[in-house]
Parts: structure tokens; sequence; C-alpha cells
């Protein structure tokens, strides 16, 4: 949890708008499907299960050899043919390609750095249409790389009124993605569409927002880690009164043909079509979700890191945002004060959820326990996307693996363990891949 003692200009977004005209359904409509959140929390589970995401699981152990040493904090990108791992160790960031199949390895991908062919970050986005993968390089680039390391040039990015948080693909078309910003005013972008020229085709707006405070009202600004795909970022007046939203790690993913997103401000899966623009999809029932701090609303719970599978949803619930963010107020201004001031770790609650598209159920257990494999009686583990397949996706750390298998020795007669049996303590991870097929 960071804390940046700063005066500025603060405005909050909410609120989303379709390309030139209203969403095509409003959210209350009985048309748009409702994820209830707030029922499943009134019947929590124990731990959500593999057999709520699909009917087989697939060990994938990658290759392990000197070349392709996967670092700590490894995240997957799973395509039909490929698997991408990012991994880091301080200031280091890796990027290594295997085969989905057989997890053997393929490549190394690109490289952070200042030379022509680098990039700034290396969190990957897939283009599907033309089978590369693109990584950002400030202030106005996106370096294109093929799975065999092979560099295939930049795309622009147009960087006005501002640089895009995330990024997503339509034919030949490059979807960027601003996060809410407490810098600029109503009306800023949602989304803008353009082509690799950096040349904008369109862009969808945001309607509104809180009030425009003066800058001497601020106290600080803050942001706190939630899970590794939500962000919490706020600002704290004087007053006493708070504004936040919530950044998603992926607020765009494609869907069978559908590409949607879920921006940090409300409860709404919206789908995006080219010419049509926004209209939503999905919404989320959360029950009551907003409350008054002196004249300002915050929102008490969030929904974010949403992972769509072919007939599921995978979804994570932070509560308690509105105390959690009163203490840090009231630490803040005991500071501003010249007094001392405890500011500990934020006590959120996370869930994690899944809502079957077909039956209409939702589900939901508390985080940080996994999902249970009900399927071949593996280990647990956290979701971390879905495939191009649309399957749900995680990785397994091989230290997490060899201690488990210490812990059940009666794995070895389970065949359907089989793979992970060979896996050793400083091994590359598992890639565990979950569907219906």
């Amino acid at each position: 949890m960071r804390i940046f003692l700063f005066f500025s200009f603060v405005t909050l977004l909410l609120g989303l708008a379709s390309c030139g005209s209203r969403p095509n359904s409003s959210v209350s409509s009985p048309a748009v499907p409702v994820i209830d959140v707030e029922s499943a929390l009134a019947d929590l589970q124990d731990r959500l299960k593999l057999s709520d995401f699909g009917s087989r699981v697939r060990y994938v152990p990658l290759e392990t050899n000197d070349s392709c040493l996967v670092a700590a904090h490894p995240k997957a990108l799973v395509t039909d043919d490929y698997v991408l791992v990012t991994s880091r160790i301080g200031t280091e960031h890796f990027v290594h390609a295997f085969e989905r199949r057989t997890g053997r390895f393929v490549a190394k991908v690109g490289h952070r750095g200042e030379d022509p062919k680098a990039y700034t970050d290396f969190t990957p986005y897939y283009n599907a249409y033309n089978d590369l993968l693109y990584f950002e390089r400030i202030p106005n680039q996106l370096q294109k790389y093929d799975w065999q390391g092979n560099y295939h040039g930049r795309a622009f990015v147009p960087v006005w009124p501002r640089r895009p948080a995330s990024y997503f693909f339509c034919d030949s078309l490059v979807i960027g993605y601003h996060e809410p910003s407490v810098y600029e005013p109503v009306g800023s972008r949602l989304l803008s569409v353009f082509d690799e020229t950096g040349e904008v085709k369109d862009s969808v707006p945001r309607l509104s927002g809180f009030p425009v405070r003066k800058e001497e009202e601020i106290a600080c600004i803050g942001n706190s880690r939630i899970t590794d795909w939500g962000w919490l970022h706020y600002a704290i007046y004087k007053d006493g009164s708070i504004s936040c939203f919530l950044s998603n790690v992926r607020p765009l993913w494609k869907c069978g043909e559908s590409i949607r997103l879920k921006d940090g401000l409300n409860d709404t899966i919206y789908t995006w079509e080219k010419g049509i623009g926004l209209y939503p999809s999905f919404v989320f029932h959360t029950g009551k979700e907003e409350e008054d701090s002196q004249g300002g609303s915050v929102r008490d719970s969030w929904v974010f890191g949403v992972f769509e599978a072919s007939e599921k949803i995978f979804f994570q619930y932070v509560k308690n945002a509105f105390r959690v963010i009163h203490q840090e107020n009231a630490a803040t201004l005991s500071f501003l004060e010249g007094k001392s001031a405890s500011i500990e770790d934020f006590p959120y609650e996370v869930y994690n959820g899944m809502y079957d598209k077909q039956t209409g159920v939702t589900r939901m257990a508390l985080w940080g326990e996994g999902l249970e494999d009900d399927l071949a009686g593996g280990p647990s583990w956290e979701v971390q996307g879905t495939s191009t397949q649309e399957e749900i996706v995680g990785v397994l750390e091989a230290g997490e693996v060899v201690g488990w298998l210490e812990a059940h020795p009666e794995a070895k007669d389970n065949p359907r363990l089989a793979p992970l049996l060979k896996v050793k303590e400083e091994d590359n991870p598992v890639v565990v891949i979950v569907s219906d097929k």
C-alpha cells in the first residue's frame, strides 16, 4: 500500500456510454442477465471447485533448462497453440513461450530496454487476428513479436488526451482502454479505437463524475493492491470525504465473437461492437453498494477480476472499501495535523465467484484458498485467466507441487496426476487448464 501526499486537481469519472448513442439495452432490462452476488454471499460456499468451471483438468509441466528458467510471480497467457509465461525477480523481467500441448520451450520473447526493438512493460497483449504478441513501449508504441521471438515492427498509440492503460484487438484495429483518472474532467475517453498508424477511428466517452473539487481541498491520493487483478485508487479530502475507483488489470477480453468490457466504476459487463458501440450483456447485483460519507458517495463493494469462459464467468468481489478507506483517512488526517498515526494493511474481504450462464446460478467463496480440484484430486490454485479456447487457466509453481505431493503420498497412485509426479523443486511451473472438452 502506497500513499502519495501531494495536492492536485481531482475528478473521479463514473459511467459508460456507447459511441454516439446510449447502450442498446438498459442495465435494468429483463433481457440483461443478472449475476446475483448478494444472494450468493448469503449462501457462501466453503470453496469453489474445478467442476464449477468444467469437466476436465489438464496439467502441462513447462520444460526446464538454463535457457528458459521462469522466475517468481509467473503469469500465463494461453492460446490455441502456445503458453506465454511472464515472471520477474526484482527489477528483472522475463517472457518465455512454450508449446501448449507438450510444454516444450519455444523462445524468449523480446526484452525490456531502450534499443529500437525493446519494450517498456512486459505485460503481453495477444492479437488473435495476426497471431502476434504486443508489448507497450512508452510513450506511444506497441512492439510486436511472434511466438518464436522474432520482431515484427511496431504499432503507434494515440496519447491524446491520455495513453490507454490496456489494449485489445478487433481485425486490424486496436482498442485502447482508458482507466478512470483522478486528473481528467467529465467526458474524457473510456475507449479509443485506432489503427496501427495511431489514427483514431472511433472513441467512447464517459458521461459523469464527482463534482470538481479544488486542489487545495485534497489531503492525499493513494492506491492499494487487492489481488493480482485489481487495485483500489482513492483521493481523501480534508473535509473527510472520499473519492475512489477500482482498476481492472484485464478490462477487455473476447468470448466467442463478442468483445467484452468490465470497467472499474460500475457493475456491468458490456459488449463492444464495431460501428455500434457498447451495450450491457451482464449486470452484477451486489445489494447496497454505496454509502454516504459527509456528502460524498463512495463505493463499499466492487466486482473485478472478471474472466469469461464459454459457459461460466469467474469474478472477484471485494467488500469493506468504505470502512478501510475511512481508516486510512483518519490516519492521514492525524499525520497532516502532526500527530502519530499507524497505517495498517487494508482488511479487505475478498471473494471468488462463479456464474453459470445456462442455469443462472451464482456461487461464491472466500478468496485465498484457491479452487478445489475435485476433477483430478490435485492441489488447489487461483484462477489467472481464460485461454483463447475459453478455458479456465491457472499456474502451479514447482515448490507448491512438490510440497503438496509430500503431504499427499497417495497421489502417486492417481493416474490423473501423473504429469505432476515428475516435477522437481527447482523446475518451471505447471500450467493448469480446465475445460469441458
